[in-house]
């Protein structure tokens, strides 16, 4: 179901028990988003295009706390505007990265 996006956060802003980082930001394939857990969390993530399209995503499941990584390949997409959600329980986080050819 289409959402409407009412703000865009940076990558140190995050409603998730933790940090991320979405790196790098102006990619051309491989985008890595690095989380620093505080507790256990249920993870998943989207990639969505400026249509408010899913592209991509995955549940991760249950990460543990501390560092995890998750790698996405976006080469098979048009260059663009692309939002990463993240989503922990109720919690989401949106942020923004620029996807080159």
């Amino acid at each position: 179901a289409p959402f409407l996006v009412t703000s865009i956060l940076s990558a140190n802003d995050s409603s998730i028990d933790g940090e991320m980082n979405v790196c790098p930001n102006r990619t051309n394939g491989v985008l890595s988003i690095d989380l620093n857990l505080y507790n256990a969390q249920r993870i998943s993530y989207e990639i969505i295009d400026v249509t408010g399209r899913v592209v991509d995503g995955r549940d991760m499941g249950m990460l543990s706390a501390g560092n995890s990584r998750i790698n996405t390949d976006l080469s098979a997409y048009e260059a663009g505007i692309y939002l990463v959600s993240i989503t922990s329980g109720n919690s989401r986080t949106v942020t923004r990265v620029i996807l080159t050819k």
